[in-house]
């Protein structure tokens, strides 16, 4: 796979490709297989979507 472009597989079984957004690219670097990642997916194509932050990093409650 192409630096920077990532698989990523969803709670449902589903794999998707995925590309971080602009803000997170340089953590992308140190980013491993089992990490967990928050994932922008389209409506219309599921298929591939943005890496858009680690959990705990948006202030939102991930339990």
């Amino acid at each position: 796979m192409r630096p920077g472009i990532f698989q990523v597989r969803l709670p449902n079984g589903h794999r998707v490709i995925g590309h971080p957004i602009t803000a997170c690219r340089a953590m992308a670097k140190g980013w491993h297989a089992g990490m967990q990642v928050m994932v922008e997916l389209r409506p219309f194509d599921m298929t591939s979507g943005r890496l858009s932050a680690l959990p705990g990093e948006t202030g939102e409650n991930d339990s």
